[in-house]
């Protein structure tokens, strides 16, 4: 066809296949980029049609082939899977014919064998076939494996017979997106058709979650979602899997995503918060949804469907005492303000618009009738809840002192829902109660009716999802704002090193579940540690005070070295080691050898401790060493990190963060206080190698046997350059060098040997 339309103006496109041909890198592409911009379907040809075409909606251009469109998806969306520079997309061009031989020599197994032996060699150091991460070329070729596995079984037994290749097809087949590829394109039928029965007809992404299917969506239908934060504070992790819940469901139904602000409640939000709610929606890779909308655009509509409620019996004012209004609420008892004239109810209405002395002593409640009478539900969310109430001193962010009466979540959002067209209305199940009182609004309001779809919120160990008790944090000094790493902040994990793609696919992994426990933060980080583990490099740093002298007096004059910052990924390039006749090493493993031990310096070789040196404390605070570089590694029981003592240093701090609480869930009747830890942040002065000074904020490494680090604040001349700790998921550390912060095993495993 002709030149494609401008990327705006672009609806949709509409990917022809044959039933026996999916376009599966296309699937996989568009379950791994966020593409708000346009949806694609899918749709069958007849059989005999080979070749898959894409349509675009509405120029009609097309493109032809799985790849190709596959590749546009990936541009089009600003993605890493088409490399991160131009050498890495030629590298792409490179390897992608390989999949094209591997499909086409499914039933030649010598063929195979050749091809495979190529592979094998090429993946020996690497983690990619193009690094320094996921690409077409990766997800093309492990297509191509597993559509040779499914038409020659023995195609399987030959991967079996090359290492590299099979360690990295089983790499990228744990991936969340290749999983649920898998098992909807290559697994067999019959185990197909039994994990759908034990779904009962959930969308299953071949993970520990699973997506549970939408009520009331016929086929054809339009599914709009929302995400209806309040700007009182920061994202959280929980957020996150509103979110992207939300996210999921609007796009696997080709609806949409409404972006809301819950702005009813002034006195704790800050245009602040707004921003930093786009900002994480954006990290997270929802860039303000289909739309961003505000409850406080519909504030008149909500006022004047409370004064119908009123006019109508169907709501009163109430300015019996709060706590007094309380208890008769928890004993089922009603006040006197239950039997009001409309016209009273009328005039106390205006007096709270009004925010007079009067008003402020009132709020609107629903007048609920039901089947046990006034005020006996056993359900007490049902016991006449407030809808309204007063903030006469209020200063909302966009309106200004213009509303004195506000409207409560529970009567605001389900007016906004029906009016924004939100067809499934996903809420958390601690709103399950309430769930009753969503419906009562729409029929009171005769709005048309929205489905709600209850899920578990995600709950962690040792931490606070709370706004208010996080609040509480930041106000009293105990952390350094929202941001914090030690945070369950969206902005705070990210600062503490966790990865977007890790962060996205543990809260996928988690699906719509509506069972609720207590998650074990290391779980999220043991992902994180598999996303950042191949593509950081590495680096050496020692304790700058607890180090020891090492003397090797056989190296006659210092000499540097090119070593690869990672050994088994080539591609992050390589450093220079200073190599001397005086190192350091660290104070405590110095303690641990014995006179005469062979022991191994990393990215040097053996040496001999021929004579231990100690303080009147008994410590090892010098080393006379013999090198035995013909010794072999693989006999010594220590692998030491050194530095050439000669070198010029790079100051480093390295900041350790222990968990907001002590325990893993504060009892109920416990006091919060009591259960607050303190201090949370720890730091610890090092020595770090000269090349840490090229590092920005942001980037991540793994400093050897202490563990992994994102830079927090990057070297200057007058100050350290600042590393925060990133937790592993591990409960031991990496090795016997000290952490200030004890760490947390899964509470569920307490007292397991």
């Amino acid at each position: 066809g002709g030149s494609l339309v401008a990327m705006s103006d672009i609806k949709s496109v509409l990917v022809r296949h044959a039933p026996e041909d999916p376009p599966i890198v296309t699937e996989l592409v568009n379950s791994l980029v966020v593409n708000n911009d346009f949806t694609v379907k899918l749709a069958l040809v007849k059989k005999g049609q080979t070749v898959t075409e894409s349509s675009f909606i509405p120029s009609g251009d097309t493109l032809l082939g799985d790849v190709p469109f596959a590749r546009f998806l990936a541009r089009q969306c600003s993605s890493t899977l088409n490399g991160v520079s131009a050498y890495g997309a030629s590298q792409i061009d490179q390897w992608l014919p390989f999949a094209d031989k591997l499909i086409a020599n499914a039933q030649n197994t010598r063929e195979l064998v050749s091809l495979l032996s190529c592979a094998n060699e090429y993946l020996a150091l690497r983690t990619y076939f193009v690094e320094p991460s996921l690409t077409i070329a990766d997800l093309a070729i492990w297509v191509a494996l597993c559509k040779c596995g499914k038409e020659n079984k023995a195609a399987l037994k030959v991967l079996g017979q090359y290492p590299f290749v099979n360690r990295w097809y089983l790499f990228i087949s744990k991936h969340t997106a290749c999983k649920a590829m898998f098992e909807k394109h290559f697994t067999p039928q019959v185990a197909s058709e039994t994990k759908k029965a034990k779904k009962k007809e959930g969308i299953n992404l071949g993970h520990t979650g699973g997506y549970l299917k939408l009520e009331n969506v016929k086929e054809g239908d339009t599914v709009v979602t929302r995400f209806p934060p309040e700007p009182s504070g920061y994202l959280h992790i929980g957020h996150a899997k509103a979110a992207l819940l939300n996210q999921y469901y609007a796009k696997q139904y080709n609806g949409k995503l409404l972006i809301r602000f819950d702005d009813t409640n002034p006195t704790k939000e800050k245009e602040e918060y707004m921003d930093n709610i786009l900002r994480d929606l954006k990290t997270l890779g929802i860039p303000g949804g289909d739309k961003v909308t505000y409850t406080s655009d519909y504030f008149e509509l909500i006022e004047k469907l409370a004064e119908d409620a009123i006019r109508n019996g169907d709501a009163y004012v109430d300015n019996t005492p709060l706590e007094e209004i309380r208890e008769a609420r928890m004993v089922g008892d009603v006040t006197p303000a239950r039997s009001n004239s409309v016209e009273e109810n009328l005039r106390l209405w205006e007096e709270m618009k009004r925010g007079s002395e009067e008003g402020c002593k009132c709020i609107v409640r629903a007048k609920i009738e039901t089947e046990y009478g006034p005020m006996k539900c056993p359900n007490k969310a049902l016991r006449d809840p407030a809808l309204y109430r007063v903030i006469p001193d209020a200063d909302h962010a966009r309106l200004g002192t213009k509303y004195k009466a506000y409207p409560l979540y529970d009567w605001a959002c389900p007016i906004v829902d029906s009016h924004e067209g939100v067809t499934h209305a996903l809420r958390t199940n601690e709103y399950h109660d309430r769930n009753p009182l969503y419906y009562w609004v729409l029929e009171t309001c005769k709005l048309r009716k929205v489905y709600i779809e209850d899920y578990c919120r995600l709950n962690f160990s040792y931490t606070v999802l709370s706004k208010r008790k996080l609040q509480m944090f930041v106000d009293t000094g105990k952390v350094s704002g929202w941001n914090d790493p030690s945070f369950p902040t969206i902005q705070g994990v990210i600062r503490r090193g966790m990865q977007l793609e890790a962060l996205r696919e543990f809260v996928i992994s988690q699906g719509s579940s509506k069972a609720a426990n207590l998650m074990d933060m290391n779980k999220l980080w043991a992902v994180n540690k598999k996303v950042l583990d191949p593509s950081v490099p590495r680096y050496t740093a020692i304790d700058a005070i607890k180090k020891c002298e090492v003397n090797i007096p056989s190296v006659d004059k210092p000499f540097t070295k090119a070593v690869p910052k990672h050994k088994k990924n080539p591609s992050l390039g390589e450093k220079t080691v200073h190599y001397s006749n005086k190192i350091f090493i660290e104070g405590e493993d110095a303690n641990l050898i014995e006179e005469g031990e062979e022991v191994t310096l990393m990215d040097w070789g053996n040496c001999f401790a021929k004579k231990l040196h100690r303080d009147e404390a008994g410590n090892v605070v010098k080393i006379d060493a013999e090198l035995h570089l013909e010794g072999s590694v693989k006999a010594t029981k220590k692998k030491l990190t050194w530095l050439d003592a000669n070198s010029d240093f790079t100051p480093v701090t390295v900041k350790e963060y222990d968990s907001l609480i002590n325990v893993p869930k504060i009892p109920a009747e416990g006091k919060f206080d009591d259960f607050v830890n303190e201090p949370i942040e720890f730091k610890t002065n090092l020595l770090g190698d000269h090349s840490l000074r090229t590092l920005k904020v942001g980037d991540c490494l793994q400093l050897e046997r202490r563990g992994y680090f994102r830079c927090d604040k990057a070297f200057a001349d007058d100050s350290a350059i600042e590393f925060v700790m990133i937790p592993d998921g591990k409960t031991k550390s990496m090795s016997i060098l000290g952490s200030k912060v004890s760490r947390k095993a899964d509470p569920r495993n307490a007292g397991k040997q």
